[in-house]
């Protein structure tokens, strides 16, 4: 009999739904995932500063369900969203092993907790890396909430090293990438290309612009104003002109509009771009700079782009930059903070022969594409769960 996995995630999210649909149709689990909540459209839209719905579907394709105790929302804070009775919760499902994605909420911790006692196989996939400085007490916090799993997944680089420098070594499996749905992303973008100069308007880009490219909530970890700072700086240097566009919203955003009057930037704001509109802007985009702080666990957005061909600057405090972004091949690094870099970074791809800029976009797409997918993502979950219900039940081996 096939085991039955149970994966907890605090809410539906638009880059998991993919995986659980692939994890649906494999025929080797049985899976179930159970949310800690189901955010409304105001609860979504905390931080981007306006309620929405995602327009794809987060609970099509996969069996899921609230976990029947939960009390709170994602945007009550860390202590906000948890559970009555955890264990409850999940014994009454009956798996054989679960994975946890993350610890980012009470509920979630006491998931972890939960699952432990019980005595079941403890799979954890989360996000956390090194690149931040973490205190004696948060690692002795992590230490102790991590002594009962059983496996770790971890996404890249840079999360794979955190795992190891709290002691948990032995118990890493293979990377299972962080991913968005390439294929959803790269068709999306390739329509959009067919009418790029009506894009190119709607934004106020001229044909001729090198388009640099931010996207994400404006908040202070994202680091926006680098980019418009690193903007200034490059403004007049560069053989073509270039043009920035901003697609998000949130705090920040009339700080940033401000900046842009003041100096005269060459600079369209977007908005607030769903899912089915964002491959849009990559389509007339040349490169994405993404100048985050350590808060950054890894960025996302640096795929879409790569899965659209598009390459990326990024600070070295942006968790994906070890896997995705090469120096001179997928894109730029730069030090974080340092917008004199970020500048240089951008004048040096701006001024690239069109075939060398080229080169870059097709080989990010390639990394992507071979080496952060759903395929990948799934086939090493499946073998972590195949693997621990064996040690488990050992008489499945015979």
């Amino acid at each position: 009999m096939k085991p039955r996995l149970l994966i907890i995630s605090s809410h539906p999210i638009q880059y998991q739904a993919p995986w659980f649909r692939e994890l649906q149709e494999d025929l080797r689990v049985d899976l179930t995932v159970m949310f800690l909540a189901l955010p409304d459209a105001n609860d979504q839209g905390v931080g981007f500063g306006h309620a929405f719905e995602w327009d794809i579907p987060l609970r099509v394709g996969y069996k899921s369900l609230k976990a029947p105790s939960a009390k709170g929302s994602i945007s009550d804070g860390w202590a906000g969203l948890r559970l009555g009775q955890a264990k409850q919760d999940i014994s009454s499902l009956l798996p054989d092993v679960v994975m946890i994605l993350g610890w980012q909420h009470l509920g979630m911790a006491q998931c972890i907790l939960a699952v432990s006692s019980l005595g079941l196989p403890l799979v954890i996939r989360a996000e956390s890396n090194g690149l931040c400085s973490a205190s004696w007490l948060s690692q002795l916090k992590n230490r102790w909430l991590f002594r009962g799993a059983s496996r770790f997944l971890p996404i890249g680089k840079a999360n794979r090293s955190f795992y190891k420098q709290l002691g948990v070594g032995e118990r890493l499996g293979e990377n299972a990438p962080y991913f968005v749905d390439n294929l959803f992303f790269g068709r999306l973008c390739a329509e959009a290309r067919t009418r790029s100069n009506q894009v190119r308007e709607s934004f106020g880009i001229s044909d001729d612009a090198f388009c640099f490219l931010f996207v994400g909530k404006f908040v202070t970890k994202k680091r926006p104003m680098d980019l418009l700072l690193a903007l200034l700086k490059l403004k007049s240097k560069t053989v073509k002109p270039v043009h920035v566009l901003m697609v998000g919203t949130g705090p920040l955003e009339n700080e940033l509009r401000g900046f842009v009057q003041t100096n005269n930037l060459p600079v369209s704001f977007a908005g607030f771009l769903n899912q089915t509109e964002i491959p849009s802007a990559y389509a007339i985009a040349d490169c994405l700079v993404l100048p985050s702080d350590c808060g950054e666990t890894w960025g996302l957005v640096v795929n879409e782009a790569m899965a659209c061909g598009i390459p990326a600057i990024v600070s070295d405090r942006v968790g994906c930059g070890p896997d995705l972004v090469e120096e001179g091949v997928t894109g730029f690094q730069f030090e974080f903070g340092n917008t004199q870099e970020l500048a240089q970074k951008m004048q040096i791809i701006a001024q690239l022969e069109p075939q060398d800029w080229l080169q870059l976009g097709t080989t990010a797409k390639t990394r992507v594409l071979n080496e952060y997918s759903i395929d990948i993502a799934v086939s090493r979950t499946v073998t972590a769960v195949l693997a621990l219900n064996q040690k488990r039940n050992p008489e499945l081996c015979n």
